[in-house]
């Protein structure tokens, strides 16, 4: 029976505080986009310590996390070699390195032989999420040095793309996105209907409660919004609310089967050239 996401991201949290933390885990159950989604959020709960650690992550641009996936149809032995040099260095900003390791399913052989020895002999203060929907192809060997850790099929996603959908917006809120920025963060949720229309449901029902809240913070009612919300204030709250016919067209365009890839950009220059404006 999988543990709640709320509860996994705790407890490696508090593991992490103490340090306690396995070397590795390997990530399973989900999809894809849920699992690449719960390893960040994973590795943000590591690198707690560095107070800028969230933003750079966020960013793509966090020296100390550090990532590998396929390159067309493997992930090859070059890059695992790569990978795993690297976690032989020392941390730049944090007290620790963590390695994501996409679709490690799809590792080649000599790929699995170069990790299994990372696993083996795993340096100091390293942390090695893999990520696989198919956990049986890899090594047995791999697998038996890796806590598993399989994730729920829908609360993941419902959970990582609200607070997605939350930061994505107070981001708009207070003009900390280009939208170069938000282009790449909207394509993230093109591969995936159902998790594209979840981003977009999320993103609604967290602009309809900050704007009520702006009026009157205890009609927020999610109480974490209620900070945001005292913060656009009642002046500015019209102009936010302008935000939602974007989101519920951009919803509308995706159920009658609208590109989802084309469908996010133009909601994100909608979005962004309201936010320009407000």
């Amino acid at each position: 029976m999988p543990l709640e996401y709320d509860q996994l991201i705790n407890r490696v949290r508090d593991r992490a505080r103490i340090g306690r933390l396995p070397h590795a885990f390997l990530i399973s159950g989900a999809a894809k986009d849920s699992r690449r989604r719960f390893a960040i959020e994973f590795a943000k709960a590591i690198f707690e310590t560095d107070p800028l650690s969230a933003q750079k992550i966020d960013s793509g641009n966090y020296e100390d996390l550090l990532l590998a996936e396929p390159d067309g149809d493997s992930l090859k032995v070059e890059q695992v070699a790569a990978l795993t040099a690297a976690l032989k260095q020392k941390p730049c900003f944090a007290d620790r390195i963590v390695a994501i390791i996409s679709e490690a399913q799809r590792m080649t052989s000599a790929a699995q032989n170069k990790l299994l020895k990372t696993l083996e002999e795993p340096a100091l203060g390293t942390v090695i999420l893999v990520l696989a929907d198919r956990p049986e192809k890899l090594y047995l060997t791999i697998r038996s040095r890796c806590v598993p850790l399989r994730l729920p099929e829908s609360l993941v996603v419902d959970v990582a793309v609200q607070q997605d959908a939350k930061e994505l917006l107070s981001a708009l809120f207070f003009k900390r996105t280009p939208l170069a920025g938000l282009y790449e963060r909207l394509d993230a949720y093109s591969v995936d209907q159902d998790v594209a229309q979840a981003l977009l449901d999320g993103m609604a029902a967290f602009l309809r409660d900050v704007v009520v809240g702006a009026f009157c913070t205890e009609l927020a009612a999610d109480e974490s919004n209620r900070a945001i919300a005292a913060r656009v204030g009642a002046a500015a709250a019209p102009d936010y609310a302008r935000y939602l016919p974007h989101i519920e067209k951009a919803g509308h365009d995706l159920a009658l089967g609208m590109n989802k890839k084309n469908c996010l950009r133009d909601l994100a220059l909608r979005l962004r050239q309201e936010a320009m404006h407000a």
